[in-house]
């Protein structure tokens, strides 16, 4: 056939003549020459099927040359579509074709017509199953395979959706070296399960270990993307245990291909902070420019500053480096807000970058402090004001007021609720830099201004630094003490509260520390600051001694007395005694000194503590109880108690053998100044002491106490056996005192009992009637042996009033017999001469009413006859009297009254 007649049919063509045709022959020939060789070949019917499936007159001769089987012709399947739908009646001949296995002459000459077998499986539809068989048949035997059919036929199980035809990939590559299993898995395509993802990676376990290099692990890199993330995950985190480790798999550009979403996903996942750091820092080489920023935010604030240092450099060399690039400012200002937002993400403040320091200017602060709103990124903000104060800024003035001021307004410019993170990281990254002497003027100011802030400030080591700046001002003395209580020492809040020598102070300090008292502040919040200082003993005790002190200035510096006893408590909760040192007995003289009867009362508890409670008692402070309760005439029932446990006191150790004689002479006469029976009760054992020193002073105070008639005998027996003069002199006189030896000395004793002077005392005008001498002189000693009885005073009552009751009567009949109408009968006076009927009652002669008149002092014996313990009731009433140390006080009080009216009334008359 000639090209002209190229679109006729012609006579076949003979044998040989085909088997001249060569590859280019029949190309350039055209479709009718292939379909002349194709029939003379195999007939009508399987060209009418080839037709009906192939449109292209190429693939139709390719077609023509694979089913005539000519070794020798078509050696390529570069006249093939990219894919190409076999006929039924031809797979069979495909099939044949491609499973043909290699020759010498394939191996020898790329170009043999084997070659063309990989292509042909390439091309055909991968989810046919005769196509799916085929491969399995090729995958049969994969030693006589060529590379290209092997790589065709994985490629289609590969795709393949059923299992077991994908685990037939998996199964080969785990027959290849580990370093190349990864060529082979990369077949695998689709989705990716759980249990297929397992089986991947239990594949490449070998590959870890291996020392593949990055070639290697190029395909391995599209296939991990695919994995689910824990398969992942625990694959990257497995060791890699041979050649360089996991760099080859990221040198293979797995950071790239994962992309920073996924990485950050996996990341999420790892355990391991070594594998971590290691990803970390390829994807500060790796990430796209456009997925750096984010990324860098995400791991700064999942991760510490110092595993995230590759980022930040890669940022900052945007910095250096943008002068190369395109729109250059724009990729600087992109690196400085990428810094800033990777800082403000961090934990730590070297997240914030110091390149970045260089470049801010001081008033970007207070901008970017307006848009903070975490905790977190506040605290970073307090880190970066921390690093800006501590630089030596360009444009700053001496001693960093600019930069001082720039960081307060970032302060200010917070929202309330995250001034305390700011301050925090201000103090807590300033602390130990050039920045921790920049902490002051307007910015501790700013801190101030917010209890929270104190608190933050205070908890991250700028204790110091608010203390010697706030000591100055008393309202910022009190916001810090209030504020940051639970983080300071007892030195800063003695410092606070002005009751200690100041804290060390840079030079450049003012001298005066004032701090805070009550001149200077509200009532209320002054006492929250002792509340507030009660933690520490130091300014517990401080305060108080402050306090104490100042009650003997001029009353405008006088502490209150909620004040007063606000102190007080909290001294006595920490079991105040002798923390005051030398000036605790001058502090108890000014406390006795109040009025306040709770003031009075804590002073009492305090001498007890000092001297009942512990081992010894001072002199000094028993003397200043003697005098407080003589000035208050034992009124106050609370001084009254402590000098009576006082005389106890003193009277135990008076007889402590173990005290020196001259310590217990002292405690025996200091017990003898507060109460007369305590003194007595123990000068009765000492006064048989083996120490002349100690008998004596027992004796002086049995001569100089009233004592009780049973002590009669005693006194005798020990006078008996005295042989010190001296003593038995005293003895002597103490037993004289039991019993009045007659009216008179009955007379001089009773003005020595109640006070009153005993000199001029003439018992013929006072006791005239020799038959009233014996009574009044037994009642006169009844009540001196009575009047230190304290536990029960009624028996001194009653005394006092036989007493009162006679001197009524000796007046009565001296006024008579001095011709003064006394409103009786003759026969009512001479009963009353020789008390006998019918003398009026002792009741019915001081009340009546020319008599009162005649003698005033008449009301008080009726007074004192009210308190007669004879009468079980008072009128009215079912209740028994019952005295107590105050009736005692008031009776005597009474009977000292009477006793002057008495004596008055009598010389009057007698002058008559």
């Amino acid at each position: 056939m000639t090209k002209g007649d190229s679109h006729q049919m012609s006579s076949p063509i003979a044998p040989g003549e085909v088997d001249r045709l060569s590859d280019q022959g029949l190309l350039e020939a055209g479709d009718f020459t292939a379909l002349a060789a194709l029939v003379l070949r195999v007939g009508d019917a399987p060209l009418r099927a080839l037709a009906g499936s192939c449109g292209d007159a190429n693939a139709f001769t390719w077609w023509w040359a694979l089913v005539s089987q000519s070794p020798e012709r078509f050696s390529t399947a570069a006249q093939l579509p990219p894919r190409v739908d076999v006929p039924v009646e031809l797979r069979e001949a495909v099939a044949e074709h491609v499973l043909v296995g290699r020759d010498p002459r394939e191996r020898q000459y790329p170009t043999a017509p084997g070659t063309s077998r990989g292509p042909i499986l390439a091309r055909l539809d991968s989810t046919a199953p005769w196509v799916v068989q085929l491969a399995h048949h090729v995958m049969a035997d994969p030693a006589v395979r060529s590379a290209e059919v092997l790589d065709a036929a994985l490629t289609i199980l590969g795709a393949a959706v059923d299992p077991a035809d994908r685990t037939t990939v998996l199964d080969f590559a785990r027959t290849r070296q580990p370093h190349m299993r990864g060529h082979y898995l990369v077949r695998l395509s689709g989705d990716i399960g759980a249990d297929e993802a397992r089986k991947i990676v239990d594949v490449l376990a070998e590959t870890r270990s291996s020392g593949a290099e990055p070639e290697h692990w190029k395909p391995v890199t599209l296939l991990l993307r695919r994995l689910p993330l824990d398969v992942l995950a625990a694959f990257i985190d497995s060791p890699f245990t041979q050649g360089r480790g996991r760099a080859p798999l990221l040198e293979a550009g797995l950071i790239g291909t994962l992309g920073a979403a996924r990485l950050q996903e996996v990341l999420e996942q790892l355990t391991s902070v070594e594998v971590v750091t290691e990803l970390v820092e390829r994807a500060a080489r790796d990430l796209p420019q456009d997925q750096l920023v984010d990324f860098s935010v995400w791991a700064h604030h999942r991760y510490p500053a110092s595993l995230c240092f590759a980022l930040r450099q890669r940022l900052i060399g945007d910095l250096s480096d943008s002068h190369y690039f395109t729109r250059g400012e724009e990729r600087r200002a992109q690196a400085v807000e990428g810094l800033w937002a990777s800082g403000l993400a961090g934990t730590e403040a070297d997240a914030i970058a110091d390149e970045l320091i260089a470049v801010t200017d001081p008033d970007d602060l207070a901008t970017r402090a307006a848009d903070v709103t975490t905790s977190r990124a506040a605290s970073q903000l307090g880190a970066a004001a921390a690093k800006l104060l501590a630089a030596q800024h360009p444009n700053d003035t001496p001693g960093g007021r600019q930069l001082i001021e720039a960081a307060a307004r970032s302060l200010r410019a917070m929202t309330v609720d995250l001034l305390k993170d700011f301050a925090a990281g201000l103090v807590r990254t300033a602390t130990g830099t050039p920045a921790e002497g920049r902490l002051s003027g307007p910015l501790v100011d700013a801190v101030i201004g917010h209890p929270d802030a104190i608190a933050a400030f205070a908890a991250e080591g700028g204790s110091d630094v608010l203390t010697l700046h706030a000591a100055r001002t008393p309202d910022q003395a009190a916001a810090v003490l209030l504020s940051a209580s639970a983080h300071l020492n007892a030195a800063q809040a003695c410092t606070l509260l002005g009751v200690a020598p100041a804290l060390d102070r840079p030079g450049n300090s003012p001298n005066t520390a004032p701090g805070v008292n009550w001149t200077t502040t509200n009532p209320s919040i002054y006492l929250r600051l002792l509340d507030a200082a009660d933690t520490w003993d130091e300014a517990t005790f401080g305060v108080l001694g402050q306090a104490l002190r100042a009650l003997d200035e001029p009353e405008a510096r006088q502490p209150s007395t909620e004040v007063l006893l606000r102190a007080l408590s909290h001294g006595e909760s920490r079991g105040l005694a002798d923390h005051l040192g030398e000036a605790t007995t001058d502090h108890i003289r000014r406390l006795l000194e109040q009025r306040n009867p709770e003031v009075l009362r804590a002073a009492c508890d305090w001498v007890r503590r000092l001297d009942i409670d512990a081992d010894g008692a001072d002199i000094g402070r028993a003397q200043l109880v003697l005098a407080a309760d003589t000035r208050r005439n034992g009124r106050n029932a609370d001084i009254s108690q402590l000098r009576a446990d006082l005389a106890h006191r003193h009277a135990e150790l008076a007889q402590d053998l173990t005290l020196e004689a001259g310590q217990r002479v002292a405690h025996l006469e200091t017990a003898a100044t507060l109460a007369d029976n305590e003194a007595r009760d123990a000068a009765v054992v000492l006064v048989e002491s083996r120490t002349t020193a100690i008998r004596r002073a027992a004796a002086h105070v049995l001569a100089e106490t009233p004592g009780s008639p049973e002590e009669h005998a005693t006194l005798n027996i020990l006078i008996a056996n005295e042989d010190d003069a001296e003593v038995a002199h005293l003895l002597q006189t103490a037993l004289h005192r039991l019993v009045s030896g007659d009216a008179g000395e009955a007379l001089r004793n009773l003005m020595d009992l109640l006070g009153l002077p005993t000199r001029g005392l003439n018992v013929d005008v006072l006791i005239p009637n020799q038959a009233h001498r014996e009574r009044f002189t037994l009642w006169v000693d009844r009540a001196r042996a009575r009047s230190s009885n304290t536990g029960d005073p009624s028996a001194f009552i009653d005394a006092t009033i036989n007493i009162a009751d006679q001197m009524a009567d000796l007046a009565v009949v001296a006024a008579s017999d001095a011709g003064q109408n006394v409103a009786l009968r003759p026969d009512q006076v001479e009963g009353i001469r020789v008390n006998n009927k019918p003398r009026p009652d002792a009741g019915v002669l001081v009340t009546q009413q020319q008599r009162t008149q005649l003698f005033p002092w008449f009301s008080s014996v009726a007074a004192l006859r009210s308190k007669r313990a004879a009468h079980p009731s008072p009128l009215g009433t079912t209740t028994p009297l019952h005295f107590g140390d105050e009736d005692q006080l008031v009776a005597r009080g009474l009977l000292k009254q009477i006793a002057e009216g008495w004596i008055e009334s009598m010389y009057a008359h007698a002058s008559k």
